[in-house]
């Protein structure tokens, strides 16, 4: 996860990105964390690290933003941060 702050952003953007949204994380396991939603109730965003030929060794987020606009996520960021 450590190369996801390096790539995308400097500590003090992601610790302003994330402390103004102030997101709720979980470890299932080191390669898979969960961010609940802040605007729907009871859904919480999967963040894992993907292993399989195609998006070998990135860190991916099932929300919109990562999935339609592949950006960095805020729920990335505050699991880069929770770490």
């Amino acid at each position: 996860m450590t190369e996801l702050f390096h790539k995308y952003a400097s500590k003090q953007e992601l610790a302003r990105q994330v402390k103004a949204t102030d997101l709720q994380v979980e470890r299932r396991n080191k390669l898979h964390y969960r961010v609940k939603s802040q605007s729907e109730d009871g859904l919480w965003y999967d963040i894992i690290h993907k292993k399989d030929s195609h998006q070998d060794g990135q860190w991916t987020c099932n929300c919109l933003d990562f999935i339609y606009r592949q950006v960095t996520c805020k729920h990335l960021y505050a699991v880069t941060l929770w770490k």
